[in-house]
């Protein structure tokens, strides 16, 4: 440009062409030092131009040894500042420097400062000094060019402490235990030792950091064993008698744990008592005495009495004692009573069985057993005719056994098809014997006496079975009958005996009101 002449106010663009292409491979610098054109701060030299001058304050030298060149510059003062703008091309985008105030101008440094303390307390380290970019200042954005801080080795004549650092880890050790849930966990442990390197005595160091022991639970142990144990005790029961001496009871279960996984029962009782007193006396119930002896054979109201017509009567008596403390009174009669036949030395005879089989051995093991038979003491019976009442289509007289016996001493059990099984007690010289029978007839009758003073006695029949037809008197009835019949009577078989030409069965009814229904005779 010209002196004198006014510069335009247009921007105005040179384009320079530079030798070095993008692609090649340049040296690299941190700076440019404008003063005398040389590069400055080597970083590397097999960089592209492109990536060196990413930064605008680097420089770049190719590698045949050309000039520095500066990524930005100025062109002298009042001069067009360059700026590499486009990637992999040599182009340079010049702008006019007219519309910026000033071009930077690099500054200068100071005298160094003194060294500062070394960096590390022992051993050996750095130390650093520092200078000012203030001789001169730099001005519009410049700067000074190198470093403002050199550092340099320093050594402090001491021995440093060693500190401590762990080894590596131990293999783990076996499990502590041989089950799960006990009162431990088992566990399996590894060690470590401050050893890599260990912390130094003199100077010294600082010890390891952390645990020297590491754990962890066991896997795959079966369960422990839980050994029961007792609850707590239930309350006291109410005593176990309400007079005299008694117990309460308490309890315990096992469930404070329940035995689990092979654990032992709890050990000891479940329960225990206690005695308690009611500090009442107890009821003392009755017993009965002995049975007193026999009374004499007689007949109530009558002078005198045969073994042909109604039978005597005698009885005994027992008391009732040892009754105490309001206790219960003696269940059954006092006095028992009972037919004779002994009357007027009229005494029936009678004649053994056979002796039965032998029964079997009691007891049926250990010492001395024993097995036992019997026989019956049958009596001879005396035969009487019985006559039947008019008006029956039986002709004639049949003779007939009869035995006669205290109702108390009969059992009559009546079967489905009519017919009746009798077992029937019966004395005979003071001697006690059973009958078994299968009667087709039955007969059973009461004798009663007239209230009139001197009265007959008369037969009443309340009960009749004839041939299997029932009478109107059911056996229920008899036996509930208020005054007891005391007089049995049989035919035996009749009608399979004789056949049904000599002895009829004819259906007829029996009433409790026929008199004489059988007469007794020899």
């Amino acid at each position: 440009m010209l002196a004198g002449m006014q510069a335009p106010p247009t921007l105005l663009l040179l384009l320079l062409t530079l030798p070095a292409t993008g692609s090649d491979p340049v040296f690299c610098f941190t700076k440019y030092e404008e003063s005398s054109g040389k590069c400055k701060g080597l970083l590397g030299g097999d960089v592209s131009v492109e990536d060196c001058c990413l930064n605008a304050a680097y420089a770049f030298q190719e590698h045949g040894g050309g000039p520095c060149q500066a990524c930005r510059r100025c062109v002298g003062r009042g001069g067009q500042c360059s700026e590499k703008v486009a990637p992999r091309t040599l182009e340079w985008q010049l702008q006019a420097c007219e519309d910026q105030p000033c071009c930077p101008e690099i500054g200068g440094w100071s005298e160094w400062g003194p060294w500062g303390p070394c960096s590390v307390t022992c051993s050996k380290g750095t130390r650093t000094r520092q200078r000012l970019c203030d001789n001169p200042a730099p001005k519009c954005g410049g700067h000074c060019p190198e470093e403002a801080q050199q550092s340099q080795a320093c050594d402090t004549q001491k021995v440093c402490p060693t500190h401590g650092a762990w080894a590596a880890w131990g293999p783990w050790s076996s499990c502590s235990g041989s089950c799960l849930g006990g009162t431990e966990q088992p566990k399996e442990t590894r060690s470590r030792s401050c050893s890599a390197p260990a912390p130094s005595h003199q100077p010294p160091g600082k010890p390891c950091l952390g645990s020297a022991y590491e754990h962890r639970g066991c896997s795959g142990l079966p369960p422990c064993p839980v050994p029961g144990g007792w609850g707590p005790w239930s309350p006291v029961s109410p005593c176990s008698v309400t007079c005299g001496l008694g117990q309460t009871l308490e309890r315990r279960t096992c469930d404070h744990p329940v035995p689990r996984h092979g654990g032992l029962f709890c050990a000891g009782d479940a329960t225990r008592t206690h005695i308690c007193n009611t500090a009442t006396p107890c009821p003392v119930n009755g017993e009965w005495e002995e049975w007193g002896k026999w009374s004499h054979c007689s007949r109530v109201n009558m002078k005198s009495i045969s073994c042909e017509e109604i039978p005597g009567q005698q009885s005994r008596t027992r008391s009732c004692g040892g009754r105490k403390f309001n206790g219960q009174r003696c269940s059954g009669n006092y006095q028992h009573i009972r037919h004779c036949y002994d009357i007027h030395n009229c005494f029936l005879k009678g004649t053994w069985s056979q002796w039965s089989s032998w029964g079997l051995c009691t007891p049926p093991c250990g010492p001395n057993p024993t097995r036992v038979r019997q026989r019956l003491c049958t009596p001879l019976l005396p035969k009487f005719s019985a006559k039947y009442f008019k008006g029956k289509k039986i002709h004639g007289e049949i003779d007939i056994k009869v035995e006669q016996a205290e109702f108390s001493d009969l059992n009559l059990v009546a079967h489905a098809n009519g017919g009746f099984s009798v077992d029937m007690e019966v004395l005979r010289n003071g001697v006690k014997v059973v009958r078994s029978l299968k009667p087709d007839f039955v007969l059973i009758r009461q004798h009663a006496f007239s209230m009139a003073r001197n009265g007959d006695y008369r037969s009443l029949v309340i009960g009749l079975q004839y041939a299997g037809i029932p009478s109107v008197n059911s056996l229920h009835s008899v036996y509930n009958f208020c005054d007891k019949p005391w007089v049995f009577a049989q035919m035996v078989r009749l009608h399979k005996k004789l056949g049904t030409e000599e002895f009829p069965l004819i259906d007829q009814t029996f009433y409790p009101n026929h008199k004489e229904m059988v007469s007794l005779g020899e």
